[in-house]
């Protein structure tokens, strides 16, 4: 009977902690779906209308509305919802509608915001690894060179060095240079700057400690061996010039260890003369005042000077020296360690 009200005093705590705790849950709930349905861009619309913190009612509304907002937009922007749901048959559709699979969205179009890069249907499919997608978009005559700016890498060499899990045995795995191969069926060629970011990778995936193997080199050798010579000529170039200035930069830290070097060696000879400049200090000092000094066990006398002193061991020089229960010395001896009283003895001197 003694166990029955602390028993049940455990299941009110337990039942008020998941009441709490689900309240707080419902409430997160209810912002996702007022987030979801005050979103005016599309990605911050999807975001908040596929929330992972929306439950029960509120997920099938955000759902619903989800839904509602794409089939009010045209084709290019059902397209984007396709890709982003990983839906192929919403993809195949758009197109079949008109969608086109070249539009270059804006960060302002997509998210609202002004900073970011372009991007297109291709490059959010190859960031998403839906190899699916990404074949029906080529198909239909996505380019598979596009670029960002005149800057940035080609779709292929940004995404080539990705994989789509943890795992290459799984039935959904995709990497990098699959999607490459597709496009490269599809007619990408990469300009000298592009394929040496991908020969890049290659270290990366055939180092021994590499997770998952991914064949970039196969695929290097594919695109090198179908480039141009005007693209080999100028890959050639390049490669001298990345030499160039890796040799450059190892010189560079070659002379600064060099002058690390230097600096730390006068480092240690100033840190050697002033040691030495301390050590004479001691002696000075020890010989000008420690004469006569008694302390609780007895005399020291005529203390020539101290060196090292230590926690409670000393090495000193004397004319004469005497403690209880200690070594004695004889005028002029030297005891490399004695252990004295206590060290408040030398603090004196």
């Amino acid at each position: 009977m003694k166990h029955i009200v602390p028993f049940a005093l455990s299941l009110f705590l337990i039942g008020c902690g998941t009441t709490s705790e689900n309240r707080e849950k419902t409430a997160e709930s209810a912002q996702a779906l007022r987030n979801c349905l005050s979103a005016t861009h599309f990605e911050p619309k999807y975001q908040a209308c596929h929330s992972h913190r929306l439950e029960g009612t509120a997920s099938n509304q955000a759902r619903e509305h989800w839904r509602q907002f794409l089939s009010e937009q045209g084709p290019d922007i059902r397209l984007l919802g396709g890709i982003y749901g990983y839906n192929l048959d919403a993809v195949k559709a758009a197109i079949a509608a008109g969608a086109n699979v070249n539009r270059e969205y804006s960060p302002e179009a997509t998210t609202g915001r002004p900073t970011g890069r372009n991007t297109t249907p291709l490059d959010q499919a190859m960031g998403r690894f839906e190899l699916g997608v990404i074949e029906v978009l080529l198909q239909h005559g996505a380019n598979p060179n596009w670029q960002a700016t005149a800057e940035s890498s080609d779709l292929v060499a940004a995404h080539v060095y990705g994989v789509s899990g943890y795992s290459s045995d799984a039935p959904d795995f995709v990497s990098g240079p699959q999607m490459g191969e597709l496009a490269f069926r599809h007619g990408y060629r990469p300009d000298a700057r592009a394929l040496q970011s991908i020969k890049s990778f290659v270290a990366l995936d055939e180092n021994p400690r590499a997770r998952i193997k991914m064949n970039v080199k196969a695929f290097y050798d594919q695109l090198w061996n179908a480039s141009s010579a005007q693209v080999k000529a100028d890959f050639q170039a390049l490669e001298a010039a990345s030499e160039a200035l890796a040799q450059q930069r190892k010189r560079e830290a070659m002379d600064e260890a060099e002058k690390e070097r230097l600096a730390e060696e006068n480092r240690q000879r100033q840190r050697a003369q002033q040691e030495s400049l301390r050590v004479a200090s001691l002696r000075e000092l020890g010989t000008r005042i420690c004469t006569n000094r008694s302390s609780d066990r007895g005399w020291v006398t005529y203390v020539g000077y101290v060196e090292n002193l230590g926690p409670r061991k000393v090495q000193i020089r004397v004319a004469q020296a005497f403690y209880q229960d200690a070594p004695s010395l004889a005028p002029g001896d030297f005891r490399p360690s004695i252990l004295w009283d206590d060290l408040s003895t030398w603090q004196s001197c």
